[in-house]
């Protein structure tokens, strides 16, 4: 991305926010932090923007990335993949938010998917095997005297269940293989990344440990993003190289186009608001939450109790993520939350032509505002959803409820948390939810 014409219009306004100018090396102190900037897929801010979509082909890409993504996570959980050191997880779909930041010495830029279900860092790497389409030069190791390769006896390459080793002198081999048969498979490596908006950086982070992907495939034609920036709580995550046990984000509206979201980290970091637990059990990488009811107007829905619960043989459950569209509720419970909105709504009902959305209404911006309210009932938090964050409008006057039916693991999705400063503390095991208009959020 270095040297492109498009740089201004993609490059994240990153901020340092501690005293110091770079970052040593990885599990240090967390009493510093700093800021970086989110910008969604479908903003023509973004590298993977596509002009020439329109509302419509967003919502009906949005729906489908939204259960491929829920499939994918589903699809985590087992380790069926062949090779057996080969792992099947989450797959980053587009509809989400990428970051942009630079590697190597000379700094290269490159922007990356940012995913809270995932641990590993990684991008396209030279040479290739083979490599899908990328916007920007897929990135040279060989060029960079920061670069190094991890081997087999060092400690990050038994950190994550992907890599493979013979003996301790060779490289660290990593696989993944994603439900969709996406793919990244390379050597676990080592360098340094930059995150500001330009070569010479804001925020330095020294022996990051990546993967560097020399085997990589797509099932789509277009361009992808070179790779994925993992954020959970695992060892090889950024956010535990660097040390730091918290980070917040706060989501602009997507009609808000032209504008970046705030990605905080460390000592910058807003936990703010009420905090519910994060719960043990179930995928380890994921950020699972007690969700113990749903409401609408003032009436609880009549869910069976534990209906959210992680089950003994791991299913089930619910997690707040980042790449994930749309909220995706036990059918049983999405059943009962249609009849209650119909109930308690006074709009003239239309069925959904695409077929995508089960409650769909034909009325103006100013009508939709009066559809009944929809409140999440967390442990500790009550999260009452605003009229953005349960509608989406297709652009020809209708809005049609953005919350989907699934069976298994239930997802609270992107579009419900636009204007929600949302923090996560994996030292306390919280997650913070404050109501704000993130386009006033610096």
């Amino acid at each position: 991305m270095a040297g492109s014409t498009t740089l201004p219009l993609i490059a994240l306004l990153i901020s340092l926010i501690s005293l110091s100018s770079s970052f040593p090396s990885p599990q240090k102190s967390s009493t510093i932090g700093f800021q970086a900037r989110l910008i969604h897929s479908n903003s023509p801010l973004s590298p993977l923007y596509n002009p020439t979509a329109t509302p419509s082909d967003r919502i009906r890409a949005a729906v489908a990335n939204s259960f491929s993504r829920h499939h994918s996570l589903e699809s985590s959980k087992s380790r069926g993949a062949s090779p057996d050191w080969v792992q099947a997880p989450v797959r980053p779909y587009s509809g989400v938010y990428v970051l942009s930041y630079y590697i190597g010495t000379p700094a290269t830029e490159t922007f990356a998917i940012v995913d809270t279900a995932s641990d590993l860092i990684w991008l396209q790497c030279l040479p290739c095997v083979e490599c899908y389409k990328q916007i920007d030069p897929i990135f040279d190791p060989t060029k960079s005297s920061s670069y190094r390769k991890i081997q087999c006896s060092e400690p990050e390459c038994h950190a994550i269940p992907t890599t493979n080793c013979k003996t301790d002198k060779e490289d660290c081999l990593y696989g993944l293989v994603y439900q969709d048969t996406s793919s990244s498979q390379g050597v676990l490596s080592s360098e340094t990344m930059i995150f500001g908006n330009t070569p010479s950086g804001n925020y330095t982070l020294l022996n990051i440990a990546f993967g560097c992907g020399h085997n990589n495939s797509e099932t789509g034609d277009e361009n992808n993003a070179p790779g994925v920036v993992g954020l959970n709580n695992q060892s090889l995550s950024l956010l535990s190289q660097v040390g730091m046990n918290h980070f917040s984000y706060c989501l602009v509206p997507l009609e808000e186009g032209n504008i970046d979201s705030p990605i905080k980290f460390g000592q910058a970091a807003e936990i703010i608001g009420d905090k519910t637990p994060i719960l043990e059990g179930g995928e380890k990488h994921f950020y699972y939450l007690g969700l113990q009811g749903i409401s609408v107007e003032d009436e609880r829905l009549p869910i069976p109790a534990g209906t959210f619960n992680v089950t003994a043989d791991g299913s089930g459950g619910f997690i707040v993520d980042s790449g994930t569209s749309y909220t995706l509720l036990n059918s049983n419970v999405h059943a009962m939350l249609i009849k209650e909105m119909v109930n308690n709504t006074n709009l003239p009902r239309v069925d959904d032509a695409t077929e995508l959305f089960e409650l769909c209404y034909d009325c103006s911006s100013d009508e939709i505002e009066l559809a009944a309210s929809i409140t999440f009932h967390f442990t500790g938090v009550d999260l009452v959803l605003s009229t953005m964050n349960k509608w989406t409008d297709n652009g020809d006057g209708l809005y049609c409820l953005a919350i989907l039916p699934t069976t298994g693991l239930s997802i609270l999705g992107l579009h419900q948390q636009q204007n929600i400063n949302i923090g996560f503390d994996v030292e306390k095991n919280v997650v913070s939810f404050e109501p704000k208009d993130c386009t006033s959020v610096g």
